[in-house]
């Protein structure tokens, strides 16, 4: 770097390649360090989702279920109910009414 002073150019020594290199690294290690900030904070974000996914899956699993107990009990009903009007049927000689 030239700096004029009264009319005459001091020169100044420009800092040297590993000061500069110094420099460099500290700003990409600092870079790094954001980056890698962002970064936890989106695994954060998605670890949290991940168990909010997992929960939801097992309360609906668990709804399924109760609905499938819940269809086979109609299921049961209904072939009981099925049955016992065959029973009338039969018995009366298809003269229900």
């Amino acid at each position: 770097m030239i700096k004029k002073t009264r009319g005459s150019a001091v020169r100044r020594p420009s800092p040297s390649s590993s000061e500069g290199d110094t420099l460099v690294e500290k700003q990409m290690q600092k870079d790094n360090n954001a980056q890698i900030g962002v970064l936890a904070q989106n695994i954060s974000s998605i670890k949290k989702l991940s168990k909010s996914i997992t929960s939801t899956l097992k309360d609906e699993e668990s709804l399924m279920n109760d609905l499938e107990d819940g269809f086979g009990k109609s299921d049961t009903m209904m072939n009981h109910t099925m049955g016992k009007l065959n029973e009338l049927m039969n018995s009366s000689g298809g003269n229900v009414l």
